[in-house]
């Protein structure tokens, strides 16, 4: 059955991870031998589950526990990390990074863009030791943005006045209806300049650039196949096929 794998964790084998009780990670891991294919596809999203999964979506929470899982499993050698997504959330991200450097440490950790990878799947991207794009894969959206909406002036055309009444001006931002302040706007800027430059950091200790080139990254247009390679982001020009070709042959 199609989710015959996910039955609370006392019921199935021991797991290293505890962060992922369903299984759910073992959506996004095909083995075959020594080799791990993961699959790292469509919007990242935070505790997506199931539903998320079943409409295309990337689950980091349970992600990050089938990379926990591969990195104690001694019957892998090699985990091939296969992306295609325009990245997501932020929300997951540092639990996967984490149990990502915990294979790496351990094994050979390859991974090859097929079609994209934007924004939150360079992130994890620049994580891999070996780094592979297609010759027509797209790369890049480097940072972090949020959306601040003021529907304040709408609300009022209907002849509705909504007045917040909380104990700091910080509370309550983004509420239908209500305006938004340039204190809370600036507000907003520093979590995600905050974040940016974890990006950043974690982008420079994965790739081994220095910080100078990845926030060059972070400033460029969009990259392609072999663009990628001439910037620095990736090691070479390769297909999934030709990847697990050289992988499964080793």
């Amino acid at each position: 059955p199609l989710f015959g794998s996910m039955q609370p964790i006392e019921h199935r084998a021991p797991k290293a991870s505890q962060m992922d009780e369903w299984g759910l990670g073992d959506l996004y891991v095909d083995r075959r031998g020594k080799v791990a294919v993961v699959s790292v596809t469509g919007m990242l999203v935070f505790r997506g589950g199931v539903l998320g999964w079943c409409f295309g979506c990337c689950d980091t929470w349970a992600l990050a526990g089938a990379f926990y899982d591969l990195a104690t499993d001694e019957t892998i050698e090699t985990v091939v990390v296969v992306f295609d997504t325009p990245g997501g959330d932020t929300y997951g991200i540092d639990a996967v990074v984490d149990a990502m450097r915990r294979v790496a440490a351990r094994k050979l950790l390859v991974g090859v863009v097929v079609a994209r990878c934007y924004s939150g799947g360079v992130w994890l991207f620049g994580q891999c030791t070996q780094r592979f794009v297609s010759r027509l894969a797209g790369i890049g959206a480097i940072g972090v943005f949020s959306v601040l909406e003021d529907s304040s002036g709408l609300y009022e055309e209907m002849g509705v006045k909504r007045i917040l009444v909380a104990s700091t001006e910080l509370k309550g931002i983004n509420i239908p209806g209500i305006g938004i302040s340039e204190v809370q706007i600036a507000a907003e800027g520093s979590p995600v300049m905050a974040l940016h430059r974890r990006f950043i950091e974690d982008l420079t200790l994965g790739t081994g650039q220095d910080e100078g080139t990845v926030e060059g990254w972070a400033e460029s247009p969009n990259l392609i196949g072999s663009e990628a390679v001439d910037a620095g982001m990736a090691h070479g020009v390769s297909t999934l096929e030709g990847v697990l070709e050289q992988v499964l042959a080793a």
